[in-house]
């Protein structure tokens, strides 16, 4: 009786030490905060999108083999807060925050921005928006962001 007790304990720590390790494995695997609704996703790339906001905030999670991979695919910044960069894009008034994540050997660039309606300049409250996105995103998923500088 104690040997199969101690089998059966011994089963439940594997198991539970296997689905611990493969929590999050793909972009699509990442919890987003209350609001956003997936527009496509995948094991390499999710979209969600929130249009309650004042401002239509975006989410992108792309997965990568290398740190440099998801590095090169980052808009360039224009600021840094902390190991998140802050991006601006004038073609397309795109606003938003980015970072690398490491979780179980593949690199996650994610991506919160607003997306258009800023094009010639941004407000302060546009990056508020995305700012307390990834802080809330970050929080959930119990991640901290790689040092990018």
């Amino acid at each position: 009786m104690k040997k199969e007790i101690l089998y059966i304990l011994s089963v439940f720590l594997i198991l539970c030490t296997v689905s611990a390790a493969f929590a999050v494995s793909g972009a699509n695997d990442f919890t987003v905060p209350m609001g956003f609704e997936e527009t496509n996703a995948n094991e390499d790339l999710a979209n969600y999108n929130h249009d309650g906001l004042a401002h239509n905030v975006h989410i992108m999670i792309q997965q990568f083999d290398s740190f440099d991979e998801a590095k090169e695919e980052m808009y360039d910044s224009i600021d840094y807060n902390g190991n998140m960069s802050i991006f601006y894009d004038e073609d397309y008034g795109d606003l938003g925050y980015e970072e690398i994540v490491q979780d179980s050997g593949k690199y996650y660039l994610i991506s919160i921005y607003s997306m258009g309606h800023h094009t010639g300049s941004y407000t302060e409250h546009a990056l508020d928006d995305v700012e307390d996105g990834i802080k809330d995103f970050n929080e959930l998923n119990h991640i901290t962001p790689l040092a990018l500088q």
